[in-house]
């Protein structure tokens, strides 16, 4: 159904990636993108298509954990896909490729270790999260142009929660993402 769905709205909307609100959004609640980049890997792959429901934040915020599309200021607003680690006031950092939240661990099963080598992704000095904001990373950490290069991002910036993707937008099935 959602694929249906999916392929008619496409077909009449085609796809939005602009700073403004889409009427797609406005009268339907959900964008679509695709994703450029491996940086979600193996969550999300390179060139698949991504759901985002537009009003899941409406009413509060994102979680920690939560798959986010959001507009880059630092990249011309460019629309990303990233996961968010910690939200405003958390303090945030890695340490020997462990990411730890308010210094507690964070359990990452979606991060593939073999992805996480580079200086970078294995160490970040703490960082207290600001108001209005959330700080997010790619799922591969060697491969991915998140907060700790382009800073947090601020709530006004996400345009929603990713919830399902697909190989194409002619193959394969829309399946859940976390």
């Amino acid at each position: 159904m959602r694929t249906a769905a999916f392929c008619f709205f496409f077909l009449i909307f085609g796809f939005q990636a602009k700073a403004e609100e889409s009427l797609r959004s406005k009268l339907f609640g959900f964008e679509t993108y695709v994703v450029y980049g491996a940086n979600m890997e193996p969550t999300i792959h390179k060139d698949e298509l991504v759901w985002v429901d537009t009003t899941a934040f409406h009413s509060a915020g994102p979680t920690r954990g939560t798959l986010i599309a959001y507009r880059a200021e630092r990249l011309k607003n460019s629309i990303l896909v990233m996961r968010v680690v910690a939200v405003a006031g958390d303090t945030v950092e890695i340490d020997e490729g462990r990411l730890l939240v308010n210094g507690v661990v964070v359990e990452e099963s979606y991060v593939d270790e073999r992805l996480a080598k580079a200086p970078y992704s294995r160490r970040f000095g703490r960082l207290l999260i600001p108001n209005d904001s959330v700080f997010v990373l790619g799922d591969h950490r060697d491969n991915s142009n998140d907060s700790r290069f382009l800073g947090p991002v601020r709530v006004s910036a996400i345009i929603g929660r990713v919830t399902e993707a697909k190989e194409s937008w002619l193959k394969g099935e829309f399946r859940e993402v976390h």
